[in-house]
């Protein structure tokens, strides 16, 4: 899995961004816990996938691109919607995939402080 390094995260997951992270990466299921990733299919503009999925053998092998994590579905949809805004302010398209570009990475093991892996939306 793959982490936009200026990883979108809604009011919520902002506010608990240390512990969300650590919940990814202790790969236990946390089913309240979204993300969004880049489009599985060129019909998409994002995919919005719950926690639990991602430990699935067909993701694994996938390479899921994570461009954004939300604490309900509310808010998944809400930040998706922010993002495909964002790309379209910026571009005058919502080709998300080209305005974010290749700025991904792994998450950091330690020293996570939210600075550059969080954008305020």
């Amino acid at each position: 899995m793959k982490w936009y390094r200026q990883l979108y995260l809604s009011e919520k997951a902002r506010e608990q961004r240390k512990t969300v992270i650590k919940k990814f990466k202790d790969g236990g299921i946390h089913p309240r816990l979204y993300v969004i990733a880049l489009p599985s299919n060129k019909e998409n503009l994002l995919d919005i996938l719950p926690q639990p999925v991602l430990l699935q053998e067909y993701y694994k092998k996938a390479g899921v691109s994570v461009v954004g994590v939300a604490c309900s579905r509310q808010e998944a949809m809400e930040l998706s919607a922010a993002i495909v805004m964002d790309a379209y302010r910026a571009t005058g398209s919502t080709d998300v995939k080209a305005y974010l570009g290749d700025d991904f990475g792994s998450v950091p093991l330690e020293g996570f402080d939210g600075r550059e892996w969080y954008r305020e939306w």
